[in-house]
C-alpha cells in the first residue's frame, strides 16, 4: 500500500504525523508506533523465516492475503479491504504453524486463519492500535461484510482441498482458483521425483 503522510512539529517541540484521506482530508496518525506494533506481532513467528527471502510466516501470510484480495477484487473499490486491514486481522488470529519436522507450514496457517475469520460471529473488526484507532473494515456494509467472510470460506476450502492432493501439480491448479492464473503450476517433469506429501504454499511458489 502507498500512503501519504505529513509531519509537523509544534512550538513545544512535539512531533506528530497526519495521514492523508481522500474524503476526510488529514487525520492524526503515528506510523512509527504502528511499525513498532507490527514488530511485536511478528515476534512469535521468529524461526519461521524463508531461506530465500528471509521473510517470516506472518509477512508471507499477509502477502498471500493481499494477492488473494487483488484476485477477488481486481479494481480499486470502496468496499475493497486495504492491505493494512489484513495485517491487523493476521495480528488477531494468525498463529505460528509448523510441520512435525519444525518447518513452517504456511498453507495450514493460512487455512486456519481463513477458517476462523469466515466463521466468526458478527462483523470482523480491524482496529488500528494508533490514532485514530479506526476500524479499517467499519466502512463495509453488512452485505459487503458477509461477502467478505464468504470469500474467506472459499479460500479456506481451496487450501483444504489442496492439502488433500498428493500431486503437487493438481494441488497448485486448485490454488490457482484463489491466487490467480499466474500462480505457478509445476510440470509433470518437475514433479516426477517429488514425494507424495501434500503440497505446501511456499514463498517461492506463491510469488508473494
Amino acid at each position: 500500500d502507498i500512503v501519504c503522510y505529513a509531519w509537523q512539529k509544534e512550538e513545544g517541540g512535539q512531533e506528530h504525523f497526519l495521514l492523508a484521506h481522500k474524503t476526510r482530508k488529514w487525520r492524526p496518525s503515528d506510523p512509527p508506533k504502528l511499525l513498532e506494533h507490527v514488530d511485536e506481532w511478528r515476534k512469535p513467528f521468529e524461526g519461521t523465516e524463508d531461506g530465500k527471502t528471509s521473510t517470516d510466516q506472518f509477512r508471507r501470510c499477509v502477502r498471500y492475503l493481499k494477492r488473494w484480495n487483488d484476485i477477488c477484487i481486481p479494481t480499486e473499490e470502496d468496499y475493497k479491504p486495504s492491505g493494512l486491514a489484513f495485517v491487523l486481522l493476521a495480528a488477531q488470529e494468525l498463529l505460528p504453524t509448523r510441520f512435525t519436522n519444525g518447518k513452517p507450514n504456511d498453507r495450514r496457517a493460512l487455512r486456519d486463519l481463513a477458517l476462523k475469520l469466515s466463521s466468526c460471529a458478527g462483523r470482523l473488526v480491524a482496529q488500528k492500535p494508533t490514532p485514530e484507532h479506526e476500524d479499517l473494515l467499519g466502512h463495509l456494509s453488512d452485505d459487503e461484510m458477509n461477502k467478505f467472510k464468504a470469500r474467506f470460506a472459499t479460500l479456506s476450502a481451496a487450501l483444504t482441498e489442496a492439502d488433500k492432493e498428493t500431486e503437487p501439480m493438481t494441488a497448485c491448479e486448485k490454488l490457482q482458483e484463489v491466487f490467480g492464473d499466474d500462480f505457478p503450476v509445476p510440470s509433470e517433469e518437475e514433479t516426477a521425483e517429488a514425494s507424495k506429501a501434500p503440497a505446501v504454499i511456499t514463498t517461492s511458489s506463491s510469488g508473494a
